[in-house]
């Protein structure tokens, strides 16, 4: 058998797990699209009286056999869930179950949009609210809560070091900011604030190579922000 070269253009039938990828996906867009859906009101049912059989005939009996349909009717909504939101739940619930036994890991971008209490997909304005705080770790933190449970989800932001283009007036401007470099030290450390170092963004969020491909097809670096799984 041949080996694969490196300059060999990427294949999509060649990825691995591709059926339990895009079963995972479907699931995750389907949750979000759950979520935008709003349930209609629902028409208050007349309780009914618990049905408790003859024989059971002493009070803990009859508490044994209540407790009983109670099981019964929370693996029923669990089967069928009665509302769209809980069925979003659901469908994140089964992609995390899938992802466990099949020892197929979720992308960090994709992870980070899921609560971790309710499994509710983020979705800014519709299911989550977000708010940017300082952080005297990393500068800034991106703060998710979640609308349904009220779970905060701390996402570190940190500035972001771009790559700088060289000019031909670079050395003059150096020469003029090494002049106040001296008066600028000297404010920050009357101020007492210390400015964070930029880094670079985590690997999974740069581009060092990565090909996502929507069906057969290859997604361009500008429409990958809309597609959150491959």
């Amino acid at each position: 058998m041949a080996k694969k070269g490196k300059d060999e253009a990427p294949n999509p039938s060649s990825v691995a797990n591709r059926d339990i990828l895009q079963r995972m996906n479907f699931l995750y867009q389907a949750s979000a699209f759950l979520n935008t859906i709003v349930d209609p009101p629902a028409v208050p049912e007349p309780p009914s009286p618990p049905v408790v059989s003859s024989i059971a005939s002493t009070p803990v009996q009859q508490e044994r056999q209540l407790k009983i349909q109670r099981k019964r009717v929370e693996r029923l909504k669990k089967r069928h869930p009665p509302t769209c939101a809980a069925l979003s739940r659901s469908y994140i619930n089964s992609m995390k179950i899938i992802g466990q036994k099949t020892n197929v890991k979720l992308d960090p971008a994709v992870k980070r949009t899921i609560c971790k209490s309710c499994n509710v997909v983020l979705m800014p304005g519709a299911t989550a609210t977000v708010r940017v705080k300082s952080s005297s770790t990393h500068g800034n933190m991106m703060l998710y809560t979640c609308m349904s449970c009220k779970q905060i989800r701390r996402i570190p932001a940190p500035p972001t070091l771009h790559p700088q283009v060289e000019d031909p007036d670079s050395a003059v401007q150096d020469e003029s900011m090494a002049v106040d470099s001296a008066t600028v030290e000297a404010a920050r450390k009357k101020r007492g604030k210390t400015r964070k170092n930029a880094r670079l963004p985590p690997l999974f969020d740069r581009d060092v190579g990565h090909v996502l491909f929507k069906g057969n097809e290859e997604v361009s670096i500008k429409d990958r922000s809309r597609f959150m799984c491959s």
